[in-house]
């Protein structure tokens, strides 16, 4: 339950206000990048991010940090992470696969979610 209530806070307050612009807030992604890896990661709960066809994937930081690693585009982690956790850039479903699944969402959530704030979103 304490989980839960992490992970929307973090939502929450990393999301921007502005109804037509929903990011990951900087310092969160931040703070995500720069992690001591030598230590279990503080943020190993699932984020969404993009794969190919128009699906979703629910994905874990720790599991992003090893899909970076084999990213073949030479970005820094942050600028990966920002790009990916604010759906900028499609993850490739073959890196993917071994730590989650790619799924479509439902029409009806998908276009109710593009069209309102996430506050309103996770209180429907």
């Amino acid at each position: 339950m304490l989980k839960f209530i992490l992970i929307a806070f973090i939502v929450l307050s990393s999301c921007s206000r502005n109804k037509n612009t929903k990011r990951i807030d900087s310092r969160i992604i931040y703070e995500m990048a720069y992690d001591d890896r030598t230590t279990p990661s503080r943020f190993d709960f699932d984020f969404f991010v993009r794969c190919n066809n128009g699906k979703v994937a629910m994905i874990n930081e720790p599991a992003l940090w090893g899909i970076h690693r084999e990213n073949p585009k030479n970005l820094s982690y942050e600028k990966f992470l920002d790009l990916a956790l604010n759906q900028k850039i499609e993850v490739d479903d073959t890196r993917i696969l071994s730590s989650a699944d790619c799924f479509l969402l439902d029409s009806k959530v998908a276009n109710y979610y593009k069209s309102h704030n996430l506050e309103d979103f996770l209180l429907e």
